[in-house]
């Protein structure tokens, strides 16, 4: 299998058109012609992972997210990017476009909380809209604590304020505190 093959496959499922700027996402390192062979799948590609890609030998590690941000201003022997591509090793990043699919990370979130009637909601304005976010109905009522409280013992720590009671709950994956006043 081809990288170009897991590419398309994943654009299939998550399209590579949903990316919210200034994400950076698709295949970041190594070229598309190359075998895919072994493919390790991890949250963020460290220098851990390369290595584990190493011993493994994967010829694509996949990742949530991107490990190029920003153009690079310089490729240092110790910089996660050097080392892919001095392994041989492909990168294919999906991250907004994973959050925003069917199926994906906000889907799963709002499943994972118990929510029903789910929908996504549009974030951002104009041109610039994404279904990013999913909101939904829980089966109770629960107070702001309980809520709190059932979400940490599925996800870990929490952070909340407010007293009231919570019915309807949304989620958004990853940075969307710009949303919460929405």
């Amino acid at each position: 299998m081809k990288i170009a093959d897991v590419l398309e496959a994943l654009d299939r499922f998550a399209p590579f058109s949903n990316i919210m700027e200034p994400d950076n996402c698709g295949l970041l390192v190594g070229g598309g012609e190359a075998d895919a062979g072994s493919v390790l799948v991890c949250l963020d590609i460290t220098k851990d992972a390369v290595e584990a890609a190493k011993r493994l030998g994967c010829g694509l590690i996949v990742s949530h997210h991107p490990v190029i941000w920003h153009p690079l201003s310089a490729l240092r022997p110790d910089s996660v990017p050097y080392l892919l591509a001095a392994a041989g090793i492909g990168a294919v990043c999906a991250h907004t476009n994973l959050d925003c699919a069917p199926g994906g990370v906000n889907d799963t979130l709002a499943q994972k909380l118990g929510l029903e009637n789910i929908e996504s909601f549009a974030l951002g304005d104009g041109s610039d809209q994404y279904g990013l976010g999913r909101i939904g109905t829980l089966s109770k009522t629960m107070s702001a604590a309980e809520f709190a409280d059932h979400a940490a013992g599925l996800f870990g720590p929490v952070r909340f304020f407010g007293v009231g009671a919570v019915r309807r709950a949304a989620v958004c994956g990853g940075a969307g505190g710009e949303w919460l006043p929405a």
